[in-house]
C-alpha cells in the first residue's frame, strides 16, 4: 500500500503542478528514501528538465544531478550515472556553500568506476574524496569514515584483504567516535567490516559485526527498510559458512524480498541473493528446487560487467558445485571453466577468487581421475590463495590436505599403470 501511495502521490504532482520543479524534487527524494528507485529516477529526470533555466533552482542543481546519478547507479546504469556525477562535480564548484556535497559526489563517482572495473580510477577518486572531507571536516568526521569504508570495500573486491580490514577498522573507529556506537554510520561501517571478515574466513567476528549492524538498522529504519537487505544477505553467507543452512535460507529469503521490492526482480543484487538462496537450498540436498533458481540468477547476470561480472562468475561456480555434488562432473567442468574465464577477465588470473575457482575445478578433475590436470590446477592456485588468506585459513588447510591426498592417489595410479 505504501508503494502505491507513493507512486500515486508522485503521479498527482506530475499531473497537477507540471511547472513546479520543487514539488517534483520533494517527491523524488521521498521515493529514493523509501527505496523506490525506479520511481525516484523518473522523478529526478523530470525535476532536472523542469529546473533547467530556473534561477531559483541553481543552488539545487548539483544535488539533483548527484541524486539522479545515484538512482541510475542503483539501477545498474553505470554510464549514465557517471555522466551525472561528473556534471554534479562541476556544478558543486559554482555552489556558494557546498558542504559535504563535492566529496559525497566523488565517493559516488568512485563507486561507478568500481562497478565498471576501472580500479585505478576508482582508487584515485576515493582518495580525492577522503582528502576533500579531511580538508572540510577533519580526519575524524563521519564523511571521512564513509569514504574510507568505501575504499575498504573496494580493496576487498580487489583481493587486498589485509588493506581492506585495516581501512574498515579505521572507518568504524571514526564513525563510532563521531556519531556514536548505535548510529546509522556505525551500522554501515560494521556491515563493510563484516563482509571483509567473511572473505577472510573470520565468520565469528563477521557474525558479531553483522548482527550489531542489523540491530542498529532495525532500531533506526524498521523491519521493511531496503537498507536491511544487504546485511541480511551477509548474515546468510555467514550461516552458510557455519553450516547453518536453514538459517541461511531464511536470511536469504528475507533479503530477496526486500531487494525485489526496492530494485526489481532483474537487478544484479536481486540475482546474487537469488543465487545465494539456491546455494542454501542445494546444501540441504534439495537439488531440483535449487536448479531453476541458479539458472534464473545466472541469466540475469550474464550481460553484466564490473563487480557484477564477478558475481556472475561466483554464481556459475555455485552451479558447478551443485552439479559436482550430484556427480554430474561434465556439467560441473563446463560451469567452472566459464567461471574461471569470467574471473580472469575481470580480476586477473592471480586474484584469490580466480584461484579459489581453479581449486574447485581441481576437485572435479580429481574425481574424474584426470590427475595431471588436477595437480597443475592446485599448483597454480594454492600460492595465490595462501598469500591472500594466510596459512591458518581453513580453506587453505583443507586445500593442502586435498592436494596431498591427490598426489598420493595419483602416485598409486601411475604405479598401477607401470
Amino acid at each position: 500500500m505504501k508503494l502505491w501511495a507513493g507512486i500515486l502521490a508522485a503521479s498527482a504532482v506530475l499531473a497537477g503542478t507540471p511547472d513546479r520543479w520543487e514539488d517534483l524534487l520533494a517527491s523524488a527524494e521521498k521515493a529514493q528514501k523509501a527505496g523506490h528507485h525506479i520511481e525516484a529516477e523518473r522523478l529526478y529526470r523530470a525535476t532536472l528538465e523542469r529546473a533547467a533555466g530556473e534561477p531559483a533552482a541553481g543552488p539545487h542543481m548539483a544535488s539533483i544531478l548527484n541524486n539522479l546519478g545515484a538512482a541510475c547507479h542503483t539501477l545498474a546504469r553505470y554510464d549514465e550515472a557517471g555522466q551525472f556525477f561528473r556534471r554534479a562535480i562541476e556544478a558543486w564548484k559554482k555552489h556558494p556553500n557546498p558542504g559535504n556535497g563535492p566529496g559525497r559526489t566523488m565517493v559516488n563517482l568512485a563507486g561507478v568506476y568500481r562497478a565498471q572495473g576501472l580500479w585505478r580510477e576508482a582508487q584515485a577518486t576515493y582518495s580525492d574524496a577522503i582528502a576533500e572531507f579531511e580538508i572540510r571536516f577533519g580526519p575524524n568526521s563521519v564523511e571521512t569514515a564513509t569514504a574510507l569504508s568505501n575504499l575498504a570495500d573496494m580493496y576487498r573486491a580487489m583481493g587486498r584483504l589485509t588493506d581492506a580490514r585495516e581501512a574498515a577498522q579505521r572507518a568504524l573507529h571514526i564513525a563510532v567516535e563521531a556519531a556514536g556506537p548505535a548510529s546509522l554510520a556505525a551500522a554501515q561501517r560494521l556491515q563493510v567490516l563484516g563482509s571483509i571478515n567473511i572473505s577472510l574466513g573470520n565468520t565469528g567476528e563477521a557474525r558479531e559485526e553483522l548482527e550489531r549492524a542489523h540491530q542498529i538498522l532495525l532500531a533506526h529504519r524498521g523491519p521493511g527498510d531496503p537498507l536491511l537487505a544487504g546485511v541480511l544477505s551477509l548474515l546468510g553467507e555467514v550461516a552458510c559458512r557455519e553450516r547453518r543452512f536453514e538459517d541461511a535460507e531464511a536470511r536469504f529469503r528475507e533479503s530477496l524480498e526486500l531487494w525485489e521490492k526496492s530494485l526489481g526482480p532483474d537487478h544484479p543484487k536481486t540475482a546474487v541473493t537469488l543465487n545465494n538462496l539456491a546455494q542454501a537450498i542445494r546444501l540441504q540436498g534439495r537439488f531440483e528446487e535449487a536448479e531453476p533458481l541458479f539458472q534464473r540468477s545466472v541469466r540475469n547476470l550474464a550481460s553484466q560487467r564490473g563487480p557484477s561480472r564477478v558475481d556472475y562468475a561466483k554464481c556459475l561456480g555455485n552451479m558447478a558445485d551443485s552439479y559436482h555434488a550430484q556427480g554430474k562432473e561434465v556439467r560441473a567442468v563446463d560451469y567452472y571453466q566459464q567461471a574461471i574465464a569470467a574471473l580472469t577477465e575481470s580480476l586477473g588470473q592471480d586474484h584469490v577468487e580466480t584461484a579459489l575457482m581453479r581449486m574447485g575445478l581441481a576437485e572435479v578433475r580429481h574425481a574424474q581421475r584426470r590427475y595431471r590436470e588436477a595437480v597443475t590446477l592446485y599448483q597454480e592456485a594454492l600460492p595465490a590463495v595462501e598469500k591472500a588468506l594466510g596459512p591458518d585459513d581453513p580453506r587453505v588447510k583443507q586445500s593442502l590436505v586435498a592436494y596431498s591426498r591427490l598426489k598420493s592417489e595419483a602416485s598409486r595410479y601411475l604405479l598401477m599403470l607401470k
